[in-house]
């Protein structure tokens, strides 16, 4: 079973909203809202469904997508036969089958069942399939008051599952003119609405210039209107190359795509778009004389049409193939089972077509199982993007995430580095992300807060609506002494960001530094009200009140900010000083965890270098003896060297 991915993680394992346990009233309220973002309030439904009965264990989370998975194929080989009856074919259960099955064991399909997230995508597929043949049933002489209102209720449940769905009452028109009414001429009224559609398409490039209200909409991005509108074309030949030809090599999670710039930039551009303009064309063309090859074709292009329109959206994704692909397979299976037919009369051809088939469901299955260990783990996925797009900033932004919380923080700082000198990325925020992340690893590995704080400024000019940016422009500040500059940063950032809880506790942290207590007090405690379960506020009172004097509650307030991180370096050391004799000698042993018998002083050294632990401390002139003196002697079995412990809210 494959860990959380990528989007996984702001979707599910860090959205609060679906962490379902009694699903009270509230906690439906919360889900339904998702992640605030997309309405897809099914899907997020289902996650905290999963959450509610094994909380974040990837199994369940599994066992559902692939599930949902199976009740696609078998919607899809019914909708199939269905259709395949309608226009006459022979052997339709055989050939659904062979069409269900080359389109289910695809490696294309990876990134919507294994990926979890992109259950969204499995969801709003499975009631499109359930839609289309509940219209087909009630079309082909089921009960039309029973199938008719099912095709409408599915509808509205892919409604709910992803955007994409919009397109389903189209989908359904394309199988009511193609299997329904095969004689069926455009007469006048059509040819206008033809060309109005034409006219609107021809509206909506020109809108694609710089100035326009639709192509400000991609401020976010590294490449404009007119720009995607030119790529995509090449995408969706991309799309096609891949499910002809599924080798595992040539799939990825992220695809290093280029962006087209002009119609010959790069020269594939332009040829792109006369080959599906042709493809498109014959389709209509032949679509009475080979309705079936002509349907997944149109089908396959129709449903792309969102994701491969004006949207501000990432260029490729192969889930986006999910639904679209879902008839690709049924004109090939079609005239593999014809030619097996007549293998009385034909041996040799329905040799080859047996054997063609079952060579591509055995290399899709190999390629299935290969991009499923690719997946295994976060370090399995993004060793092999960095090793398939090697100049691809954001792979080595994610390995490096994945190294910096596995502990490996020097390789972690290199994938960062790499990232910031590539700067290839699709949009500003991962600009930002990766200035962010090298100017992390120059504050807490390499200690040097005056070369964090260009590249924390550099990331917030980058992008000004990178909240974690001002949180951290805000605190590097304060390591180099700025007070006054921190909490000018930090009251902007609390501005334009008013629902931070973060925000306010690096506001508090800089109040502690400018000493006005009371205040860093009252600031953080105003966090809790924006993250109730929060304890990195409990930090700030406790720095506050060490430098009251009022050491008790210093001790309680320490204790409540170390709850779910016991081995806060900075938490323990305070506790260690402000408690005459600590509880059971817990802090003393943890902190001897940090350093080799004998080291003590090389320890305190390494302490007292941080920039970042000396703001948290107690100001006391015997702070570092007291120390010293209590850690002289005490020793602790995990003690292996020394290693530097960031904050609760530190770190990419």
């Amino acid at each position: 079973l494959s860990s959380f991915q990528y989007d996984d993680y702001s979707n599910i394992v860090n959205n609060a909203n679906v962490h379902a346990s009694r699903f009270d009233l509230v906690e439906l309220r919360a889900a339904l809202s998702g992640n605030g973002t997309h309405f897809r309030p099914l899907a997020y439904l289902s996650f905290a469904l999963n959450h509610a009965a094994g909380g974040l264990s990837v199994f369940g989370y599994h066992l559902v997508n692939f599930g949902i998975h199976l009740l696609c194929v078998l919607s899809l080989f019914f909708l199939s036969a269905r259709l395949l009856a309608v226009a006459g074919y022979p052997s339709p259960l055989l050939a659904a089958f062979v069409s269900a099955l080359l389109w289910g064991v695809h490696p294309i399909q990876v990134t919507a069942v294994t990926y979890i997230v992109q259950r969204m995508t499995a969801l709003c597929a499975l009631f499109s399939f359930l839609s289309m043949l509940s219209y087909v049933k009630a079309r082909s002489g089921g009960r039309r008051a029973v199938f008719f209102p099912l095709a409408a209720l599915f509808f509205l449940l892919a409604l709910c599952s992803k955007e994409n769905s919009v397109l389903l009452p189209g989908s359904i028109l394309l199988l009511e003119l193609v299997f329904f009414r095969p004689s069926y001429r455009p007469g006048k009224k059509t040819i206008v609405l033809a060309a109005v559609c034409l006219v609107a398409l021809s509206a909506l490039v020109l809108a694609a210039f710089p100035g326009s209200p639709l192509a400000k909409s991609y401020g976010e991005r590294s490449f404009t209107m007119g720009e995607r509108l030119l790529s995509e074309p090449r995408a969706l030949l991309f799309y096609a190359g891949l499910l002809a030809f599924p080798l595992p090599s040539r799939f990825a999670l992220v695809h290093d795509f280029p962006v087209s710039h002009s119609f010959m930039d790069p020269w594939t551009t332009g040829a792109s778009i006369w080959v599906m303009a042709v493809v498109l064309v014959l389709s209509l063309i032949y679509v009475r004389r080979y309705p079936l090859a002509c349907f997944a074709v149109l089908f396959f292009f129709f449903n792309h049409s969102v994701e491969a329109s004006i949207l501000p959206l990432e260029l490729v994704y192969e889930h986006r193939n999910y639904l679209p692909s879902a008839f690709l397979f049924l004109p090939v299976a079609a005239f593999a089972v014809r030619l097996i037919r007549e293998r009385e009369r034909k041996p040799a051809a329905a040799l080859v077509a047996a054997a063609l088939i079952i060579a591509f469901a055995g290399l899709s299955l190999w390629s299935t199982h290969a991009r499923n260990r690719v997946f295994a783990t976060e370090g399995s996925l993004w060793t092999y993007e960095v090793g398939k797009y090697p100049e691809l900033a954001t792979a080595h932004l994610d390995l490096g995430r994945y190294l910096w919380n596995e502990g490996a923080t020097d390789q972690a700082c290199a994938e960062f580095y790499t990232a910031y000198k590539l700067d290839r990325f699709s949009n500003r925020n991962q600009a930002a992300l990766a200035r962010y992340n090298v100017g992390l690893c120059w504050l807490y590995r390499y200690r040097d807060p005056a070369k964090a704080l260009s590249l924390i400024d550099e990331a917030v000019k980058r992008d000004p609506d990178y909240m974690p940016g001002w949180t951290a422009l805000s605190l590097v500040r304060l390591a180099v002494g700025d007070v006054s500059g921190s909490l000018r940063t930090a009251e902007i950032g609390i501005y334009r960001f008013p629902g931070s809880s973060d925000l306010l506790v690096q506001l508090g942290l800089a109040l502690v530094a400018a000493g006005r207590y009371d205040d860093a007090i009252r600031a953080a405690r105003a966090a809790f009200t924006l993250e109730p379960g929060a304890t990195s506020p409990y930090a700030v009172i406790a720095a506050a009140q060490a430098r009251m004097g009022d050491r008790p509650s210093a001790a309680i307030s320490w204790r409540a900010a170390m709850k779910d991180h016991p081995r806060l370096l900075y938490g323990l050391l305070s506790l260690v000083y402000l408690e005459d004799k600590p509880k059971g000698g817990d802090e003393l042993a943890l902190l001897a965890g940090f350093f080799p018998k004998g080291r003590e002083a090389e320890f305190l050294e390494f302490c007292k270098g941080d920039p970042v632990v000396r703001l948290y401390l107690p100001v006391a002139a015997d702070f570092w003896t007291v120390v010293a003196s209590r850690l002289a002697g005490v020793t602790a079995p995990a003690a292996a060297g020394l290693t530097p412990v960031r904050g609760p809210a530190a770190g990419p």
